[in-house]
């Protein structure tokens, strides 16, 4: 179990929930402060409009060779429609160039021209007269490449006709008998039909020459003002910068909790301690009443009182299986509720019919007097020293019948040394004679070793954390020094600890605040079960 107790903290999603759910207020923050910053810049932005004209390629009704643009013909159109030398003669024919982007439709054949601005009507004469002009430039640029190769190929039917000459001048010289009138009658065969393929391909170039001005492209559709602005779009915007929000908040939240070192939930206690948490303690009342420490069990229906209630509960659950005679209660460092969860569940057991008696063995610092109006110049020192009796020491509190205080007593120059005498262990024992429980309130464990010393008289010990106060890092050292003197750790209190952030997660101590009445969720079961052998 300690090998577990004081392993590192396994982060893991239900953690992560956990921290999201107290933290939440944080993430909601972070969500709101960017969707509003976003919906903010947003708004001082110019608009920016958007048109788009769409040009059909080379129309499926053209004929004599020219056929519908495929796929690759419109991926080679947008190259040449977005190449510097196209754009310079669509400059030159229109006198300025439009800022625009070519992209492929949604159709075959269909190339989309789309203009941007800040001009709600300009952008649709810019794209409208980018498309109008690239079909003015595209034809005379097909017309160009039609004509040269019609020259090409022209001079190539001239250079035929040379050499056809030449051969009938050949054949006319031969003699008819002469053998090699077959060779150069073959090869002339030859040159007129290249000739006549020749001029069937310059007639061909011919006919789709007068056909480039109704095949190059047409306009599908031309573009319109625009009426809405493609950007900014607050709302949008502010919905995506509320989204980033959510992220860096929730990455806040998680990043400041591994950061942050201090106990958040009682899961973590239980982790540390390597014992179940016997209690969760709310904000317990504060202040003086008549002179001294305000006692949450002197308000019997307050939310703390009720929680002290659930902890006796499940002190006696434990008393089951093993005897919880003397109790120690003990902190890892000073201030964190001992005292005060020493007192009030001394009275919570006496409540409910026990004979208890609190000690005051924090001989440094005494203060359990505080909370029950009472003096500790005589007490537990005072009787280890003979000064006195023990049922001279004694003093009972009125207010809680069966509850007495044994104070600390007189200050001593070697408290860990009185605490750990046999007249200590004696003291203790006698009070086991008259008194079902025993309460001790011991000084903290790290700053001293009294709590250690003190813990060899006791049947069980129980550690004090403070919600928010106490770090893992000192409770997770606390229970490594109280497990190597052998202590008997039977669980933790968490003192107070946020009802949202505690009592949601498997304790189920909740409250109606509206008509005060308790409502438990009983831990019997559990306590018994997680207990150690």
């Amino acid at each position: 179990m300690a090998g577990e107790a004081f392993g590192e903290d396994p982060f893991d999603l239900r953690s992560a929930l956990v921290l999201l759910r107290r933290r939440k207020w944080w993430v909601i923050a972070a969500s709101l402060l960017v969707g509003v910053a976003a919906f903010g810049m947003a708004s001082r932005q110019t608009p920016v409009y958007s048109a788009s004209a769409e040009l059909l390629l080379t129309p499926p009704r053209a004929t004599a060779g020219i056929g519908a643009a495929t796929s690759q013909d419109v991926a080679t159109e947008l190259v040449l429609m977005r190449a510097a030398a196209t754009q310079e003669r669509i400059r030159e024919h229109l006198g300025w160039l439009p800022a625009v982007s070519v992209s492929a439709g949604s159709g075959p054949g269909v190339a989309v021209v789309t203009a941007t601005s800040d001009d709600a009507d300009g952008v649709a004469e810019a794209a409208n007269a980018y498309a109008e002009a690239y079909i003015v430039v595209r034809r005379d640029m097909r017309v160009e490449d039609l004509t040269t190769l019609t020259s090409s190929l022209v001079a190539q039917m001239t250079e035929l006709d040379r050499r056809i000459t030449d051969i009938d001048a050949t054949l006319a010289a031969l003699a008819p008998d002469d053998p090699r009138r077959g060779a150069v009658g073959s090869e002339r065969s030859q040159l007129e039909a290249q000739r006549l393929a020749y001029a069937s391909e310059v007639e061909r170039t011919r006919f789709q020459a007068g056909l480039v001005g109704d095949s190059v492209a047409e306009i599908l559709s031309s573009a319109w003002p625009a009426t809405v602005p493609i950007s900014p779009t607050p709302k949008r915007d502010a919905a995506a910068g509320a989204f980033v929000g959510l992220l860096l908040g929730i990455g806040a939240v998680i990043l400041v909790s591994r950061l942050d070192d201090r106990i958040q939930t009682s899961d973590e206690v239980e982790r540390i301690a390597g014992a179940p948490v016997l209690g969760l303690i709310p904000v317990a009342p504060e202040g003086q009443v008549s002179g001294r420490q305000r006692l949450a069990m002197s308000e019997a229906h307050s939310a703390a009182a009720e929680a002290f209630r659930s902890l006796r509960t499940a002190l006696q659950f434990l008393g089951l299986e093993r005897k919880l005679q003397v109790v120690l209660v003990t902190s890892a460092n000073p201030a964190e509720g001992k005292t005060a969860t020493v007192a009030n569940l001394g009275a919570a057991l006496a409540d409910a019919g026990q004979r208890v008696v609190v000690i005051g063995a924090d001989l440094r610092h005494p203060r359990l007097g505080r909370y029950f109006g009472s003096e500790e110049e005589v007490g537990f020192t005072s009787v280890l020293l003979g000064d006195t009796t023990l049922e001279a020491s004694l003093q009972a509190v009125s207010e809680h019948p069966g509850l007495a205080m044994l104070g600390a007593g007189p200050s001593a120059p070697n408290p860990s040394e009185l605490l750990g005498s046999a007249g200590a262990a004696n003291l203790i024992a006698e009070l086991r004679g008259y008194f079902d429980t025993i309460i001790i309130d011991s000084p903290p464990v790290l700053p001293v070793s009294d709590a250690l010393v003190l813990s060899q008289h006791a049947d069980a010990t129980v550690v004090v954390a403070q919600s928010e106060r106490t770090t893992q890092r000192s409770l997770r050292r606390a229970m490594t020094l109280l497990h190597q003197v052998g202590s008997p750790v039977i669980g933790a209190v968490v003192n107070r600890a946020d009802a949202e952030a505690m009592y949601g997660y498997g304790y189920g101590y909740g409250y109606r605040y509206g008509d005060q009445t308790p409502r438990k969720v009983s831990v019997a079961r559990r306590l018994l079960r997680r207990t150690p052998a």
